[in-house]
């Protein structure tokens, strides 16, 4: 999945990974309070897209939360289902 072998792409790739944690943990914010509005909770979460300090884009017709990856040539946007 991620290729360590050029030191400039692994830093790309973990910032990256570390978006990707920010969706799991959104993902199990709104997997915790199923009454709650998603595009509410999005909005008000303090796991953000980690490039623009803004809430995840949501796609909200096939329930994935996403933002743009840093290391765009392997992977146009970093995702999770909900």
């Amino acid at each position: 999945m991620w290729d360590i072998s050029n030191s400039e792409n692994y830093i790309s790739q973990e910032h990256d990974v570390r978006g990707v944690i920010r969706l799991l943990k959104l993902q199990l914010e709104i997997n915790a309070s199923k009454d709650e509005n998603v595009i509410e909770l999005i909005q008000r979460s303090k796991n953000t897209n980690p490039y623009t300090g803004k809430a995840m884009d949501y796609d909200e017709e096939k329930r994935i939360l996403s933002f743009k990856c840093l290391d765009y040539r392997k992977f146009k946007k970093c995702s999770i289902s909900i």
